[in-house]
């Protein structure tokens, strides 16, 4: 498929605002190309000159959010011209609908960003998702274990996660103390509150060495918990929502960026988009040691990897973590810029034509 892209239209049954598709969409609009999203409204500030349609109000989907994709599919017929536009589907329940497109000659892609996380039956969700994935002639996975491990995909164009932060701080000689450690990122499903017990404990033994920063949302079960945890300590904080235009300014403040990610099959093969961000703004990560983290982060280079327990974050933390340059942080990311993505794999995707 060889056409010229002047268009690109994004769908997705959330609220715009995903870090992926935000960035996506400003490089694409700098390169001239118009980017429109159909999703369900928008989570944060969204650019003027952004074109979102919302569909949040329709009222077919007073009725029940299952008819999201049939909505979005007649109003793409009706309104869209296929003409030099690339369709990218962000996965989700019925997008299958979608693949009808590509038998009328438009140029459309399914992406998947996660395996299923939050379901009791896991594997059936993650099978169902392989078959919807599967009906579409082009699809692009976050990484290559999400693929094969997971949802055992072999055809796919890669699209990984990037980071187009900045170090503000490239010249920083030590870590502060307290050392400022942070977590951004989702509360649930992560069992953070070894992390915060680990802290407590070690500041305990060695007298407030470390301070602990929570940016991230969470459901209510597991926002009381670790604001009843951290209730009486004055060294740990958490911080509610952070917008992403605030994440470089925020990130300047802090020494040292948490992944700390249950070891478990729904995130071994998930790459984390936070580390990426800690990497490019100079901070080295304490990971835990997935597939995936294990590829990005290296022991004393750019970082520490440590198990999904307490005993081994104490072990870690009970020293003083030694000093890492922000720029050996800065250059294990190189080549992760969105800019570089875009341009070396989005617009492949959005150019070539269906798998066999």
């Amino acid at each position: 498929m060889s056409k010229e892209i002047t268009k690109i239209v994004i769908v997705s049954k959330e609220k715009f605002g995903n870090t992926d598709f935000r960035e996506i969409t400003r490089i694409a609009k700098r390169k001239g190309i118009d980017v429109e999203h159909l999703c369900l409204g928008s989570k944060v500030s969204a650019d003027k000159n952004l074109k979102i349609i919302d569909f949040s109000n329709d009222i077919f989907l007073s009725l029940s959010s299952y008819f999201f994709s049939l909505v979005v599919l007649m109003y793409i017929l009706k309104n869209i011209d296929k003409n030099n536009t690339f369709f990218h589907i962000r996965y989700h329940k019925f997008c299958f609908l979608f693949s009808i497109l590509q038998y009328f000659g438009f140029n459309i892609a399914c992406d998947v960003r996660s395996g299923v996380v939050a379901s009791r039956f896991r594997w059936f969700s993650n099978l169902l998702m392989s078959i919807e994935l599967r009906t579409f002639g082009k699809r692009s996975v976050i990484s290559k274990g999400v693929a094969e491990k997971i949802l055992g995909i072999k055809k796919y164009y890669l699209l990984p996660l990037g980071s187009s932060l900045k170090c503000i701080n490239p010249k920083k000689l030590n870590y502060q103390q307290p050392t400022r450690l942070i977590y951004i990122g989702t509360l649930n499903e992560r069992k953070l509150e070894d992390f915060v017990n680990a802290i407590i404990e070690t500041n305990k033994m060695r007298g407030n060495i470390y301070s602990l920063s929570i940016f991230g949302y969470g459901n209510e079960v597991t926002l009381a918990k670790i604001n009843e945890m951290i209730f009486l300590e004055e060294n740990i904080e958490y911080r509610g929502f952070l917008d992403y235009n605030d994440i470089e300014v925020v990130l300047s403040n802090y020494d040292i960026g948490i992944a700390y990610i249950p070891m478990i099959d729904a995130f071994m093969y998930q790459p984390p988009t936070k580390i990426f961000e800690y990497l490019s703004a100079g901070l080295p990560v304490i990971a835990t040691k997935t597939f995936e983290n294990n590829s990005l982060i290296k022991d004393g280079l750019n970082g520490w990897l440590v198990d999904d327990n307490v005993e081994s974050l104490i072990n870690l933390l009970k020293n003083n973590l030694d000093f890492i340059n922000p720029a050996d942080c800065i250059k294990s990311v190189n080549g992760t810029s969105w800019e570089e993505i875009f341009n070396l794999y989005y617009i492949n995707i959005m150019r070539a034509g269906n798998f066999k």
